[in-house]
């Protein structure tokens, strides 16, 4: 905080998952109306998500991550958000690497900060997001009803998803399809990926609860990535998943690591808080 009615925002993204980041000591009382106003791409900054670095005494680093969707609703975790937030607090810190465990409504998550990759913006950047636990039940309210599903898997890691096989994933439009799907689970709501397997990778289409339609879904390329591995599309534990805003990579072990670059795009201090 600079001023007595400002804040300090980085914008960020991860492959082309955009957030913006202010470090302060806690949440406002006004976030989701704040995340609401920055996020919206016509009149504010414009961003999927609006993430707020806070004092976390659960954690020895003391950082906290709370993200507040584009709509002002509270995701419980996001795996692009995580590493932009890494790359953020590392910034905050004046430095290019960085080792922290941080805390989150998901619970703590490891976040490793290797520093620039191809520029001084791009930075590689890893988190541990945890295990993968079967989601939602899908009985009663199954994709196919919706599209043609060759089948169709719902996962959680730290937030629900469910993969869907199709033919062709660019074959559809995720504003309407999306939508349909999500609306099969009013309790929790969900994040939609459809997805197929290319030759030695994931490809990956994407509806974000909270945020739409979005060019990247850290967590959904580990879901994914888990559901090619239970599927047989592929040997090992590493994947690539392609996603519209590029590629990431995912390690499946008894957690689950994402890998892959955070990118600073602006530094502003805007009229709020």
């Amino acid at each position: 905080m600079s001023g007595h009615n400002s804040m300090k925002i980085t914008k960020h993204h991860g492959l082309g998952n955009d957030f913006l980041i202010c470090v302060r000591p806690e949440v406002p009382a006004n976030a989701a109306e704040l995340a609401r106003e920055l996020c919206e791409r016509r009149t504010g900054i414009g961003a999927d998500g609006l993430i707020f670095g806070v004092d976390d005494p659960s954690v020895e680093s003391n950082i906290g991550f709370v993200l507040f969707n584009a709509d002002g609703s509270r995701p419980e975790v996001s795996g692009n958000g995580l590493r932009c937030f890494g790359q953020a607090i590392a910034m905050d810190r004046g430095v290019t690497e960085l080792d922290i465990i941080v805390g989150s409504p998901a619970g703590p998550k490891h976040i490793q900060v290797f520093g620039p990759a191809g520029s001084e913006t791009s930075w590689d950047i890893e988190v541990d997001m945890g295990a993968i636990v079967d989601g939602p039940s899908l009985a009663g309210r199954s994709p196919a009803r919706h599209l043609p599903a060759n089948r169709s898997l719902s996962l959680d890691i730290g937030n629900p998803h469910v993969v869907i096989e199709v033919d062709d994933p660019w074959a559809f439009e995720m504003a309407e399809i999306g939508p349909l799907v999500e609306a099969d689970f009013p309790d929790s709501g969900i994040n939609v990926h459809l997805v197929q397997w290319d030759t030695d990778h994931v490809t990956m289409n994407i509806w974000e609860r909270g945020a739409g339609v979005t060019q990247a879904c850290g967590s959904g390329a580990c879901v994914a990535a888990a559901a090619a591995q239970r599927w047989g599309w592929f040997e090992g534990e590493q994947v690539q998943v392609h996603m519209p805003g590029g590629q990431a990579q995912v390690n499946i072990g008894s957690s689950v690591r994402l890998r892959g670059p955070a990118v600073l795009v602006a530094a502003m201090e805007v009229p709020r808080g």
